[in-house]
């Protein structure tokens, strides 16, 4: 399978319509703890089962900020639509939990964001 290169993922806010020019994402990532099984009649290793809760962590995306965008930092949770270069689509329940812009001397603005996921994240 050849490497798929990251030049045109977008990302869609669905009730805000908060959009942007992407440079980077860092996508969400699942983690579930495990659970410790062992016990006094354990012998040798600890012994452990999944927990039935997951987590998908954050999505992380920095951006060309607009200052005339409004950004939905103060929003609650809404669908968010990822979409990567082979039209494959992630989207999920989130909300902004950091919003940041940076304008440097005689360079291009640039903003980042910090996305919660809430539930699961369904791929299509």
């Amino acid at each position: 399978m050849a490497a798929d290169v990251a030049t045109g993922i977008t990302i869609v806010f669905g009730t805000s319509g908060f959009s942007a020019e992407l440079l980077d994402i860092t996508a969400p990532t699942g983690t579930r703890e495990p659970i410790n099984t062992s016990h006094q009649g354990t012998s040798g290793q600890h012994t452990f089962t999944p927990a039935d809760l997951m987590d998908w962590g954050s999505l992380e995306i920095s951006f060309h900020f607009a200052p005339s965008t409004d950004p939905p930092i103060d929003g609650a949770a809404e669908t968010v639509t990822i979409t990567w270069p082979d039209a494959t689509t992630w989207a999920f329940s989130g909300f902004m939990t950091d919003y940041s812009a940076s304008a440097p001397l005689n360079d291009k603005m640039t903003g980042s964001a910090t996305v919660k996921v809430s539930g699961d994240v369904t791929i299509t």
